[in-house]
């Protein structure tokens, strides 16, 4: 085998390495993840936050967070399936239990319980 040949399978070899363990590394955050108790406002990112790029009704909850507002997915779970409190016309004022993921613009949060407050 030449040098060339030798150093890119080297090169090769590390990159799966590095890739292995960030993948072990994540997995590994996603079970230690506990569930945390948020207090904000669920609302139709269609009819109340008028995203433009909303196509249909979609609920998220929105927290108050270093004083800006986030934003996060509902993840389809029980009870947010559960919750049926008309956020299309107005935001409503929730307490959500549940576990969190993503990061930035992309966060989830899979609730395990919804209350209207």
């Amino acid at each position: 085998m030449s040098r060339s040949v030798r150093f890119a399978f080297a090169m090769a070899l590390a990159v799966v390495l590095v890739a292995s363990v960030a993948s072990v590394a994540s997995v590994a955050l996603a079970a230690d993840a506990k569930p945390t108790t948020l207090t904000g406002k669920i609302a139709c990112e269609m009819c109340v936050l008028k995203h433009k790029e909303a196509k249909a009704c979609n609920n998220v909850f929105v927290a108050e967070e270093g004083g800006k507002s986030v934003e996060y997915r509902l993840a389809d779970t029980a009870a947010v399936k559960a919750f049926q409190h008309g956020a299309c016309e107005k935001p409503v004022a929730v307490r959500i239990t549940g576990t969190v993921s993503g990061t930035g613009a992309a966060k989830t949060i899979a609730a395990e319980k919804v209350e209207k407050i």
